[in-house]
């Protein structure tokens, strides 16, 4: 029988009967103010965008897009408009414009190729595409394969200006009047609703368009936040006065997957807090934002967090850091603790506060010093939550070594504390003597060429972990880096496939 895990004493619970743009902008949840400043750029600091004039941008830019391109004119939950860009400031207003419009926001990974946009573009039924400046030629290409006019093609700039103008026949769609959006209170066309179409990153096939509902982001929004202001409340009831810290984070995620769009747009906005906009993510940018910009709230993949956790370069860079998270790929007790050894050079500046590294995708879980599991933890169940832990083919076991488990995360986390190690992933192949049985096999990047053995690194897990959790799959050395996805999971199916090409197993057709 399947074990489904819930949350102990709040397994569900009763959200505001709201849309998603009512919930932040004009609800007593959100706790941004009209002068809040809710997005900055990192490369130009004088350029911000405070909730007054996001709400005025994005009335402007849902009725330049009603009034030119008829986005919501026939109802809402039909018309998608598909978004591809890099971070910047001005996303969120195109993201909750396209929604106060009534239209379907869809967003497309910046790394797309013209196939896959184009791709994207047919199966969502899209007439009108939205892009920044880097993505202009694959738009442009996109949209001719699509049959579509350059005069569908938007191009959103944050700087130097703001501006969302059609590449072709001078559409200016920040318009001089203002369109509000609908508010919905009923709850069953909060449930039936389409606002958004997020992408499956393609680990097991070509991506899906999974369809968000104005109940499922305003759940996400609203559930996430829950235990931290129930936490709050207690001790408020108990006399002890809050630390007063300025929600600070940094946007260098891909904005296409829920940890960009929701840790950026979303749960800021709702905290009173604030995004610093990295265009693109790369490593010496982050370190020298991380710095300038004081980040209090830092969201980011375990990838991230293991180069964080083995950079000598990473010194006093989280001294203001008040709370992390992470998600979207598995993170053990051994790295959580290493990272966290890195982000802890600022506990001066936690204010008495920790807040847990989380599994939970974009969850922050804020507790007392002190009550932090020291081995490792994630964050408890969050009300409302159902969670099950299934492998490829839906099966509560992970790999099986003659009957007994074994958990692909578990042996990583092993490999990634060893020094020559750069980055580890392990799938399991069949073992040739048992159908029945998988065999762990590791894919590892040194820190050099030849930093490490084969029989090195075998010795390394042996040490550690029980006999039947041991490589007898072999290991194998990659040069570079492992493949990943644009938020850097790793693609195991990849893996597996090469594993099998390797042991000359033909592949399932």
């Amino acid at each position: 029988m399947s074990r489904i895990y819930r949350h102990p004493t709040q397994p569900t619970v009763e959200l505001p009967p709201v849309d998603l743009l009512t919930l932040l902008f004009d609800s007593e949840h959100s706790l941004a103010q009209d002068d809040t400043i809710l997005h900055q750029e990192a490369a130009n600091p004088s350029n911000t965008v405070n909730k007054r004039q996001l709400r005025d941008l994005v009335e402007r830019i849902a009725h330049g897009l009603r009034t030119n391109y008829g986005i919501g004119a026939q109802g809402p939950n039909k018309d998608v408009v598909t978004v591809i860009s890099y971070g910047q400031m001005l996303v969120s207003a195109a993201f909750f414009g396209v929604i106060a419009a009534g239209g379907v926001y869809s967003a497309a990974s910046p790394s797309s190729t013209v196939a896959e946009l184009a791709r994207q573009v047919k199966i969502g039924n899209s007439r009108l595409l939205i892009c920044g400046k880097e993505h202009q030629a694959v738009t442009t290409r996109a949209a001719e394969e699509c049959g579509l006019p350059l005069s569908s093609v938007l191009l959103l700039e944050s700087s130097p200006e703001w501006k969302l103008r059609s590449l072709e026949g001078g559409i200016d769609v920040v318009s001089s009047s203002r369109l509000s959006w609908q508010t919905i209170t009923d709850r069953q066309a909060l449930k039936d609703s389409l606002i958004t179409i997020l992408w499956s990153s393609g680990t097991t096939g070509l991506p899906k368009g999974v369809m968000l509902s104005h109940e499922n982001l305003v759940a996400e929004t609203y559930i996430t936040a829950l235990s931290g202001r129930q936490w709050a409340a207690k001790e408020i009831e108990k006399g002890n006065e809050l630390p007063a810290v300025q929600y600070r984070t940094l946007g260098h995620l891909p904005i296409s997957h829920i940890a960009g769009l929701f840790g950026y747009l979303l749960a800021p906005m709702y905290s009173g807090g604030s995004v610093v906009w990295m265009r693109k993510y790369n490593w010496e940018d982050m370190l020298k934002c991380l710095k300038q910009y004081e980040i209090t709230a830092f969201y980011t993949v375990p990838s991230i967090f293991l180069r964080i956790s083995k950079s000598p370069e990473v010194t006093d860079h989280f001294k203001h850091l008040v709370g992390a998270s992470t998600g979207a790929a598995p993170m053990d007790g051994k790295l959580q603790m290493a990272a966290n050894a890195k982000l802890g050079s600022g506990q001066d500046a936690m204010i008495g506060q920790t807040w847990g590294l989380s599994e939970t995708t974009g969850a922050i879980t804020m507790m007392p010093k002190g009550e932090s599991d020291t081995t490792g933890s994630i964050s408890p169940i969050l009300p409302s939550v159902e969670l099950r832990m299934v492998d490829d083919d839906f099966n509560d076991e992970l790999l099986k070594y003659k009957g007994l488990q074994v958990a692909p995360a578990e042996i990583e986390n092993v490999l990634f504390t060893h020094p020559q190690i750069k980055e580890a992933a392990v799938v399991g192949v069949p073992a040739p003597d048992d159908p029945g049985t998988d065999w762990p096999r590791a894919y590892v990047v040194p820190v050099a060429p030849d930093a490490v053995s084969e029989d090195d690194v075998k010795a390394w897990v042996a040490d550690r972990l029980a006999p039947y959790k041991q490589l007898r799959g072999g290991v194998m050395f990659v040069d570079g880096e492992l493949p990943k996805n644009a938020i850097g999971k790793f693609l195991r199916r990849e893996l597996r496939d090469r594993a099998k090409r390797e042991m000359g197993i033909k592949a399932k057709l």
